[in-house]
């Protein structure tokens, strides 16, 4: 849906749609952030990311929303590599 037909159906629908429209748009917009675990912990991963999202923010009360977009990784070699990498796409209230 268009934002275009959002604003149109609002201002034919009355108070409720109008809400619904102002809010949609206040809506935090969406960031990639990125975590890493040398130990090959996906757990760990995911939790750096997610604090990544909240010192984002700049204040300590943030409420992050996120959504898991790759989970990718190395192992083995002669490094004996053991690292996942996750990011997410977060919003950050």
């Amino acid at each position: 849906m268009r934002k275009r037909d959002l604003i149109g159906g609002a201002l034919s629908s009355g108070g409720a749609a109008i809400l619904f429209v102002l809010a949609a748009r206040t809506r935090a917009p969406q960031r990639r952030f990125t975590g890493t675990s040398k130990t090959g912990s996906l757990d760990e991963a995911l939790a750096k990311a997610i604090a990544s999202a909240a010192r984002s923010a700049g204040h300590p009360d943030a409420l992050v929303s996120w959504r898991l977009d790759s989970v990718s990784g190395r192992s083995g070699g002669i490094a004996g590599f053991r690292e996942v990498k996750v990011v997410i796409e977060a919003s950050v209230d």
